[in-house]
């Protein structure tokens, strides 16, 4: 059955605009396949975005999100890049428009390019992937901290559009008091100039990673006392919020369309040859879905869950982040911040995450 949101014919979209990075980080979920391909021609990706959003349009559907993810959207031109937001945004003035990078490309001449070209800059989101201590991010990301933060407090302080860092810590992050205090100001910097933090756990998540092996459980450890003694429980919506991907569980509907050449992948964190689900050339965005939707319907649960009090809140985590046995990656850290928040947050535990799933979908 297709999922109840597409009954309505709203859809939240990820696409992809050109199979190139010019980071290479350790992180990333992507093949090299997905993010070496150097070719220059871009003339066709608006026309290309045009198409789609009649596509949509004619099928009776439409847009609640429509955001550009990996490989690297900033290494599309920023006029060309501004077109495609705007083509978009005028097609549908309810829809959410923007892009997740990795920030080196988006300095002062490129911003100012991509706003002549998306006129309305608070209608625009930008997602930043800075990981906090320095000498952490420049291990994993190609020595790329201090440009993507000038870049990030650059377009903070002479911009409107809404900025949020995906902060991405491992357990190198709290091994040591000189990096976990340099996160802590790192956090007060992104506070101070009104960018919104989202802090994500990178072993939890990777594929290859157990629940049950002793590396991720001391992570989990340390990355929840992390966050509880700093008060930073909103930031965490990965662990806390259906409004998040990773709370789908097996009804999770997130794809990822290319626009370059048709692809329709599972999505952003299964985005190569052989998690191609359709063409959105070829077929109709009902098969779409609905392939989509049956492609992770039936994905093993962990008999756990179902007895589990925090089931409703997780839905069994990431279907394609799980143990064989179906248990999610980040289930001990999921349980441990949601146990947090219902002994010691507020009594009504239930409320408050309703809170916590409204700042998370209102954001994005």
């Amino acid at each position: 059955m297709i999922k109840e949101s597409y009954l309505h014919k709203n859809l939240q979209m990820q696409v992809n605009l050109k199979s190139f990075c010019n980071l290479r980080c350790d992180y990333c979920a992507l093949p090299q396949e997905s993010k070496s391909d150097k070719q220059s021609d871009e003339g066709h990706l608006v026309a290309n975005t045009k198409k789609l959003i009649e596509k949509i349009k004619k099928e009776g559907y439409t847009l609640e999100r429509f955001f550009a993810y990996g490989a690297e959207p900033t290494v599309v031109s920023a006029s060309v890049l501004g077109a495609i937001l705007q083509v978009v945004a005028d097609s549908f003035p309810m829809c959410s428009v923007g892009f997740q990078t990795n920030g080196t490309l988006l300095n002062q001449d490129y911003v100012g390019e991509l706003l002549k070209n998306f006129r309305d800059e608070n209608r625009l989101f930008i997602f930043w992937s800075i990981d906090g201590v320095k000498k952490i991010h420049d291990k994993h990301r190609n020595n790329s901290y201090g440009v993507a933060m000038e870049n990030l407090l650059y377009v903070a302080k002479n911009t409107k559009v809404f900025n949020r860092v995906t902060c991405t810590t491992n357990i190198e992050h709290y091994e040591d008091e000189d990096s976990k205090t340099e996160l802590v100001d790192f956090v007060k910097i992104l506070q101070e100039n009104n960018i919104d933090l989202l802090m994500a756990a990178a072993d939890m998540t990777i594929n290859g990673i157990s629940d049950s092996s002793i590396k991720n459980i001391e992570f989990s450890e340390k990355y929840c006392d992390f966050i509880i003694e700093n008060d930073l429980i909103k930031e965490c919506g990965k662990l806390t919020s259906s409004g998040f991907c990773y709370r789908g569980g097996n009804e999770c509907h997130k794809t990822l369309f290319d626009i370059n050449n048709g692809n329709v992948y599972l999505c952003e964190k299964g985005f190569d040859s052989q998690t191609v689900l359709s063409n959105w050339f070829e077929d109709s965005i009902e098969k779409i879905m609905q392939t989509r939707c049956d492609a992770t319907a039936h994905a093993k649960i962990d008999k756990e869950c179902f007895t589990c009090e925090f089931a409703m809140w997780c839905m069994g985590g990431c279907p394609i982040r799980r143990t064989s046995s179906g248990l999610s990656h980040s289930c001990h850290a999921t349980k441990k911040i949601l146990t947090h928040i219902k002994e010691h947050v507020n009594e009504d535990w239930h409320g408050y995450l309703l809170g916590l799933q409204y700042k998370a979908v209102s954001n994005v």
